[in-house]
């Protein structure tokens, strides 16, 4: 009951801050996700800001670009936005570390079933992942140059989406086998 307490509030809370556009009260929701998060605050907010650098600083130097030509003053929306991004992610990232989610959808066999097979293909896709970053660290001495790696981070990239693609394929396929879609009523 816990965890599917923790999981409302939490998508009420994005829902609250997707809304917000005032940098002060996303600076302090922000904070209130830290303290909220202890002493894990500074590993909690690397990790986000990590999550959303890419992204977010692409969007951003667009976004900077664009109101920059026209003459406009694009930090209002930088900060709000960015904060934004960044407090939802953090959040997002604390109640993953906090909530059960097979606990939190057992009021659902349905979705329980489903949040066990999702979670069973991430387990999956991580141990793909980390077998790749070993292969790759196995075959030379010395750290691969950039150009490698990104090729390197291309083809794992590949690799899967075509497992992902494969699996999600069998796994609709066994599903329906076993009854779990009742499309009869919908043809």
């Amino acid at each position: 009951m816990k965890d599917r307490v923790l999981l409302l509030a939490a998508l009420v809370g994005l829902g609250l801050l997707s809304s917000i556009h005032a940098p002060r009260t996303l600076g302090l929701a922000l904070a209130a996700v830290l303290i909220l998060s202890g002493r894990d605050a500074p590993v909690l907010l690397k990790r986000a800001a990590c999550a959303v650098l890419l992204f977010s600083g692409a969007v951003s130097i667009v976004h900077a670009a664009v109101v920059l030509r026209s003459g406009g003053d694009p930090l209002p929306w930088l900060v709000s936005t960015n904060l934004r991004v960044l407090t939802m992610t953090s959040l997002t990232l604390l109640v993953a570390r906090r909530v059960d989610l097979v606990q939190a959808a057992g009021c659902s066999r349905p979705l329980q079933f489903v949040v066990v097979l999702a979670l069973a293909q991430i387990a999956v896709l991580r141990r793909l992942v980390r077998d790749f970053a070993l292969a790759l660290r196995s075959r030379g001495v010395d750290r691969p140059g950039l150009q490698t790696a990104v090729r390197y981070g291309g083809a794992v990239g590949a690799a899967l989406l075509l497992k992902a693609d494969h699996d999600a394929t069998t796994v609709t396929q066994a599903m329906t086998s076993r009854g779990f879609f009742n499309d009869a009523d919908q043809g």
